[in-house]
């Protein structure tokens, strides 16, 4: 809800390295206040502001609610269990690859397309 808000409000950058930066502080014990505390550090470092109690009315406004229903039917649909999960050239991938794996299809993926030529 708070990554969807971050995103209705131009932040999603920013808002996602701040948790992802921040994410062994805020792990244990997240929350909806701690949503509202990273939302509101980025929204300052970008010169704007909202309160705590509109960012809580954001977070669960109909509208961040039917984005979340969205991308959990396409989900569904697509049988993702856990995240990150990351399709490459139709291949679904639980987890995230590694470096070397991302690099390999690449390569193969260009292999194929040079071959088509």
């Amino acid at each position: 809800r708070a990554m969807i808000a971050a995103q209705t409000l131009g932040i999603s950058t920013e808002y996602i390295l701040y948790h992802f930066n921040n994410y062994n502080k805020i792990k244990r014990g997240y929350s909806l206040e701690t949503a509202v505390t990273l939302l509101q550090k980025v929204l300052r470092e970008k010169n704007k502001s909202m309160t705590p109690l509109e960012i809580k009315t954001l977070i669960n406004s109909k509208k961040i609610n039917a984005i979340l229903q969205q991308h959990i039917n396409l989900a569904n649909k697509l049988a993702v269990m856990g995240t990150p999960t990351v399709y490459f050239a139709n291949r679904k991938m639980p987890g995230l690859p590694t470096r070397q794996i991302f690099n390999g299809l690449i390569r193969e993926e260009l292999n194929i397309l040079q071959k088509k030529k």
